[in-house]
């Protein structure tokens, strides 16, 4: 009986969004965007000015960076003409987390696979070099068989070999998914406890941690039996309590916590304890959770 062997796969890509490649002048600057898919940006002549979140760097030629869902991103010429090669793209893949961030120096034989992406592109799609940010390709009427499929595997095979080139005996690429998804875990934490006096946002604990909201929103459920918003409310919940404790005073506490008015802060506080936070103070609870501190 002939054994036949399972695929595994590493990175799949099951949407392309834009593919650009873009020839700027010296004094090219883009306010930036954001949004909830992966953009891979390579510098093909000359350097080009790159902002990826808070931070600020100098891509040279020959380099990629890759710019994690949600992360506000955006690139300037450097007083020079420069030509760079832009492609976004849906991927859920774990190996992806990889590439947050990551600026990686391509080799010849790579930048074949870049050529090819864009080779495959132009008998596809309508491409727009003066329209550098438009939010739909226009695709041509009679594109090369396969040419979608093409466009996908070369991706892919590029992704690949990026990592195959970063990885090392010494230092694995990947960790165990248990280890993996406490990693995670951890840092949806870490993200919420840092929202305690701002508010909660979806979208930056997305950006923070990197991954899209539909697959967020089911990781944490599938692991904890709860959703992100729950626990920021329990989190938060918590401090009002030591908060109260601490202060006495209900306007204070609700300042601090960022609630727009006591009111409101008073109405979310009996919604999750039942009481007032008058009514907690006087109460024996208060003395309880202050055993635990």
């Amino acid at each position: 009986m002939f054994h036949k062997y399972k695929l595994e796969n590493l990175i799949v890509i099951p949407r392309i969004v834009t593919i650009h490649y873009l020839e700027l002048d010296k004094s090219f600057s883009y306010e930036g965007e954001q949004h909830d898919f992966w953009e891979m940006v390579y510098a093909d002549s000359e350097e080009i000015g790159i902002r990826a979140g808070d931070q600020t760097f100098v891509l040279q030629e020959g380099q990629a960076v890759f710019h994690k869902p949600n992360e506000f991103h955006s690139l300037s010429a450097l007083e020079k003409p420069a030509n760079v090669f832009i492609a976004s793209f849906d991927c859920s893949s774990e190996a992806m987390r990889f590439f947050s961030q990551k600026i990686v120096s391509v080799p010849p034989e790579m930048r074949r696979l870049i050529a090819s992406i864009l080779n495959e592109a132009r008998q596809t799609f309508l491409l727009r070099p003066d329209k550098p940010f438009i939010k739909r390709m226009e695709k041509l009427p009679s594109p090369p068989l396969g040419s979608l499929q093409l466009i996908r595997l070369y991706l892919e095979c590029l992704l690949i070999h990026i990592l195959r080139e970063e990885n090392s005996q010494t230092r694995p690429l990947f960790v165990p998914e248990s280890e993996y998804s406490n990693n995670i875990l951890k840092e949806i934490e870490q993200s919420l406890q840092s929202m305690i006096f701002e508010g909660f946002s979806l979208n930056r604990l997305c950006q923070r941690i990197g991954i899209s909201k539909t697959r967020l929103y089911n990781f944490y459920r599938q692991q904890t039996g709860k959703t992100v918003g729950q626990r920021f409310s329990q989190i938060r919940l918590e401090e009002a309590k030591r908060l109260l404790r601490k202060t006495g005073h209900v306007g204070i506490t609700a300042d601090t916590l960022g609630f727009s008015s006591e009111g409101y802060f008073i109405h979310f506080f009996k919604k999750h304890t039942g009481l007032t936070p008058k009514n907690y103070l006087k109460g024996i609870a208060a003395a309880a959770d202050s055993f635990t501190e």
